[in-house]
């Protein structure tokens, strides 16, 4: 399967919001809309697969680094080793590293869906362009997308704060 062919499966469930409105423009802003709210949707669900898949080996890797820590501090405090000291917190930052990394890699996964929409608007918008008047020139349909994307996230993020605030 191409990018094209899936840009044509794609297409029909995703321009049914573009069209809602008479109006082009409110329909463009709000089919984005939407599209981005997929986006961070699908990008949400993957990382929390993820994570769930990986769980046991993150908590494994922080176990190491706390461990290795935790043994470089003795050897140095308790045996004076530097040699040992030295190797365990080698050890610690390995695993530190490797968690680290994890993480990004795993922050990152909530990205994917975005080339698959951008792409798809490309097919569809790239002739459309709106003029900003504050910084005196035109935008394309990314940054509509980009700017609900963002929107969208501050959002989450709001109403994710709100929900623990209530929690307690």
């Amino acid at each position: 399967m191409t990018f094209d062919d899936l840009f044509i499966c794609i297409d029909p469930l995703l321009i049914v919001f573009f069209r809602i409105s008479d109006n082009p423009a409110a329909g463009f802003f709000f089919g984005t809309f939407i599209t981005a709210g997929v986006c961070v949707i699908l990008g949400e669900i993957t990382s929390a697969v993820i994570y769930r898949l990986n769980r046991s080996y993150y908590q494994e890797l922080v176990q190491e680094t706390i461990r290795m820590g935790d043994l470089s501090i003795s050897a140095l405090r308790f045996f004076k080793d530097k040699k040992k000291y030295r190797t365990f917190n080698k050890e610690a930052n390995d695993a530190f590293g490797k968690y680290f990394f994890s993480q990004i890699a795993l922050g990152a996964s909530v990205l994917w869906p975005i080339p698959f929409a951008l792409g798809w608007m490309q097919t569809r918008f790239a002739q459309v362009s709106f003029f900003v008047p504050i910084i005196n020139c035109s935008v394309s349909y990314m940054a509509v997308f980009i700017l609900w994307y963002i929107l969208i996230w501050k959002i989450k993020g709001i109403m994710q704060k709100d929900l623990k605030f209530q929690d307690r």
